[in-house]
């Protein structure tokens, strides 16, 4: 098992986190919270092979994500899906090793005024250009410049245990892929408890955010 090295979202099946989950229509404003555990691989890792033997899997798809990061802020991750709609995460404690997240807001185009409010009030640099004729050709070209723009394509496959939730990735960042492991629950010790049977590192945890303004 290689880990690149870092520099620093009922049974049997579950509702999978909001910041996770295939995208919806409609707009979502209720945070919901959720602990989390990440990390990214140069080649498929034996855990793969074991979630995709004993979890149910729930969904597939690609999809085209940009990631507008700002620097010295890796608890706050804003992301355009898809050209359709846009979230905000921001991570909010810890239990251990596990990073506990909150989708915070996620919106779809054209995006209301209060939904506009909503994030600007987690990344206020990026509230400005916000308005309810935007769209994502004019979000993307001014956001770019207030952050870091990452362009990335995935491809991922959702699968349910239990209480906890796995997303396996194969993620292309600007040309260079990845192999992504994230493992998320509401309940941190299943989740711990899921992390060794799976025979990954806890300490091995990096959200997004973190590998991506590592690079």
């Amino acid at each position: 098992m290689l880990y690149l090295k870092t520099r620093s979202s009922s049974i049997p099946s579950i509702t999978p986190p909001a910041a996770l989950a295939p995208l919806t229509a409609g707009h979502h404003a209720g945070p919901k919270s959720y602990y989390q555990w990440q990390n990214f691989y140069d080649e498929a890792p034996q855990a793969e092979e074991m979630i995709t033997r004993s979890y149910s899997n729930e969904a597939s798809e690609t999809r085209s994500d940009k990631y507008f990061l700002l620097p010295g802020r890796k608890n706050t991750i804003t992301r355009m899906i898809d050209d359709k709609a846009i979230d905000v995460r921001r991570m909010i404690g810890t239990h251990g090793p596990l990073e506990q997240w909150e989708a915070s807001v996620k919106t779809r185009f054209p995006i209301r005024r209060s939904f506009a409010a909503m994030i600007g009030q987690y990344v206020p640099r990026l509230r400005p250009s916000l308005s309810s004729v935007s769209d994502a050709e004019d979000v993307t070209e001014k956001w770019s410049r207030k952050s870091k723009l990452f362009d990335t394509v995935k491809k991922r496959r959702v699968f349910n245990r239990g209480s906890v939730q796995a997303v396996l990735s194969d993620v292309e960042i600007d040309g260079t892929r990845h192999r992504s492991i994230a493992l998320t629950s509401r309940r941190p010790e299943t989740l711990l408890a899921e992390i060794k049977r799976l025979g990954l590192k806890p300490k091995a945890n990096t959200n997004f955010s973190a590998f991506l303004l590592a690079e």
